[in-house]
């Protein structure tokens, strides 16, 4: 029977369970942070500690690591990444290789019947992606195979790992969950299994800078563990209950990556931990960031959807880019998709409204305008809009709803007097101008003259009437402007071009 106490002497588990490979560690990243990286990961090395990182994986990587560590054991680390095509997150291969020599050999009468090695050998493959269920979650699985040998005898064994990420919350905090050995099966001369085990992590950022994490397992195992970024150059400190280490990264050629970690043994001391990455670059020679890729193209397909007034999914696909990159649009788009959800939460439309509001009608339009003005901070242009699109059509419904769910959230009054057909409300507008001048009320001329003018740019009168009230309230040069835009529309009219000249606002 193979015994994984044999394996256990020289590796860096916490227990006498077969697997003892899974818990050496790979890539001296991870290493030199005390393997503190249930939360933290997003390399190719997620597959290692928690397939869920591979949802934010930033194009196709490679890592390898040798390590030379006790009594003639080595420990052998290969990892392979690469993105999805078609949506967020990607897929990976590794292969581990546990090996131990000069074992001697006795039979059943103590005579030494020669020499004998112990070998472990994984292979596993798996997938994460983000964006499941929740724009900031990521979730992956690694299925693997391990195989062990000691001398004669041999047993292969199976499992099936889970893991989840999400945030990172206000950019700092990310959660990380990974059960290890959900699913596990054995065949051959042994008694051993993989048996499951959970872990729970946390990562930090401190500034932009540092991060910490920390690591829990049901095998009451704690790992701590930092790291602190010069741009390319990383420092590591990390501990956990068998000792401490410590290591430090380099990235050389934009592509190359040098990590090396000093990990303790309770028993056998220090030993060092060497391994190369390479990130594969694209055709203009550079690295590409594949995961800032699918961040653009939500963030495209979040305004596309808008200008297709497909509100709901536009939220979502936004959701999605910031999921995956919080810099996606910057803070101007990320103020309006919020602004875009308050109101889309007021609304709460059932399936065949929304349908309704994406309609190629003067209502649907005049509503999208409502909603764009709301999105530029501009509730009194946002709300006038709303009023126009329920006087369309006052039997529709959904109009109605959504001028009362525009004035929740604008704060302003629905004014019955203002629901009416886009004509007739340009018409009350200008006559509320006119009215307002006279009564020696310009400001408020003004912005009734500005509110026809919002409904229909190309209107002449409006244009005129604006600047008299400009006029009239003694500023000429936006009186001259909006005169100028009235001749624009109509230069045949020779009255107010002479009172122009009458004025010297021609010039």
């Amino acid at each position: 029977m193979v015994s994984a106490a044999f394996s256990f002497a020289f590796a860096e588990g916490t227990g006498h369970l077969a697997g003892e490979i899974y818990t050496v560690g790979a890539a001296a990243r991870g290493l030199g942070m005390a393997g503190a990286q249930t939360a933290a990961v997003n390399d190719v090395s997620s597959l290692y500690y928690n397939p869920a990182g591979l949802g934010l994986l930033q194009g196709r990587q490679f890592s390898l690591m040798q390590a030379s560590m006790y009594e003639g054991t080595a420990f052998n680390y290969m990892g392979y990444a690469q993105n999805s095509k078609k949506r967020p997150g990607g897929w990976g291969l590794e292969i581990l290789r546990l090996g131990a020599t000069g074992g001697k050999g006795r039979d059943l009468n103590n005579q030494d019947n020669g020499g004998f090695g112990y070998n472990e050998m994984s292979i596993g493959f798996g997938m994460g992606y983000r964006g499941v269920l929740l724009p900031d979650l990521s979730a992956g699985f690694k299925a693997k195979q391990l195989k062990r040998s000691l001398g004669p005898s041999s047993d292969s064994m199976m499992g099936l790992d889970i893991g989840a990420q999400y945030g990172p919350i206000q950019d700092k905090l990310t959660v990380g969950f990974t059960m290890l050995n959900a699913f596990a099966n054995v065949k051959g001369d042994t008694s051993d299994r993989l048996l499951p085990a959970v872990k729970l992590g946390a990562a930090y950022k401190v500034g932009g800078a540092l991060t910490v994490a920390a690591d829990f397992s049901s095998l009451s195992d704690f790992r701590f563990g930092t790291e602190y970024a010069l741009q390319n150059f990383f420092l590591r400190a990390g501990m956990q209950q068998f000792g401490f280490s410590f290591g430090t990264g380099f990235v050389f050629r934009q592509a190359y990556t040098l990590d090396i970690a000093m990990v303790q043994h309770p028993t056998f001391g220090m030993s060092p931990r060497i391994s190369l990455g390479y990130k594969f670059q694209g055709k203009n020679g550079k690295t590409g960031n594949k995961m800032e890729a699918f961040a653009n193209e939500y963030l495209n397909n979040a305004l596309l959807e808008l200008q297709k007034r497909d509100y709901a999914q536009a939220v979502k696909s936004f959701q999605q880019a910031q999921g995956i990159n919080k810099a996606a649009g910057g803070a101007e788009w990320r103020e309006k998709f919020r602004r875009l959800a308050a109101i889309l939460a007021k609304l709460e439309l059932q399936a065949d409204e929304v349908e309704i509001m994406k309609q190629p009608t003067a209502q649907a339009a005049l509503a999208q305008a409502s909603i764009m003005s709301f999105l530029e901070e501009d509730p009194q242009k946002a709300i006038l809009f709303a009023h126009a699109a329920l006087g369309q059509d006052v039997r529709n419904a959904v109009y109605n709803k959504f001028l009362r769910s525009m004035a929740a959230v604008t704060g302003l009054e629905v004014r019955r007097e203002d629901v009416l057909p886009v004509p007739a409300l340009i018409s009350q507008r200008l006559k509320q101008t006119v009215d307002f001048v006279f009564a020696q009320k310009f400001e408020q001329g003004i912005k009734a003259c500005k509110d026809a003018l919002a409904l229909d740019p190309q209107n002449g009168t409006a244009w005129m009437r604006l600047g008299s009230a400009y006029f009239a309230s003694g500023d000429k040069t936006n009186a001259t402007a909006a005169y100028k835009n009235a001749l624009q529309l109509d230069p045949t009219n020779e009255k107010l071009r002479q009172f122009m000249a009458q004025q010297g606002m021609d010039k």
